[in-house]
């Protein structure tokens, strides 16, 4: 049987994408054609954490600090852990996001980068589920508390993936999307 070339490269194509997984962002440019100085004074606050996943969010804040250089940012601080006091989980997380942000900005930080994890999904071989990631990543003014710049995305790996493995490439892709100006 002979196949049409388009009929070929369609096959081909569709075989592709299933054998990287698939992936999608969503791309919301706040900023008009304004770009973020590379060389600014730029702080890490914590990811709020949506999913049913203990360790999402530290996950994506240690993948966020490795991978940021790449992409030209110059320095990202981490703040110091503050003290907790709650037991509620997500007190706890209000409390050491709120301490960040009065941190960065008595320390005279620019820019935060931040971010959700809307959800963090390991694969699941008894239902045949793969491993699936959704997430947004922002960034604020410090000055005023203007969000300048979102994006989301979200990504599906493929069988025998994990979570971790699919959710690195995401990050990389979303943050190649900020508009930074580099000297």
């Amino acid at each position: 049987m002979q196949l049409k070339p388009s009929l070929k490269a369609s096959l081909l194509l569709s075989g592709i994408l299933t054998m990287t997984g698939c992936s999608s962002l969503s791309l919301t440019n706040l900023f008009g054609n304004d770009e973020l100085a590379a060389d600014a004074n730029w702080v890490l606050v914590p990811i709020v954490n949506f999913s049913p996943s203990t360790d999402a969010d530290e996950q994506v804040e240690r993948m966020m600090a490795v991978l940021t250089p790449s992409i030209g940012l110059k320095s990202l601080k981490r703040p110091p852990d503050p003290e907790i006091e709650s037991e509620v989980g997500l007190l706890d997380d209000a409390n050491r996001i709120q301490a960040a942000k009065e941190w960065a900005k008595s320390q005279d930080f620019q820019y935060s980068l931040t971010g959700k994890v809307l959800s963090w999904n390991d694969a699941d071989a008894d239902i045949n589920q793969p491993a699936m990631i959704n997430l947004t990543l922002e960034v604020y003014d410090l000055k005023n508390d203007e969000l300048l710049w979102t994006i989301s995305g979200s990504s599906e790996g493929m069988r025998g993936q994990s979570v971790y493995e699919i959710t690195r490439p995401l990050i990389s892709s979303l943050l190649t999307n900020l508009p930074l100006k580099t000297n």
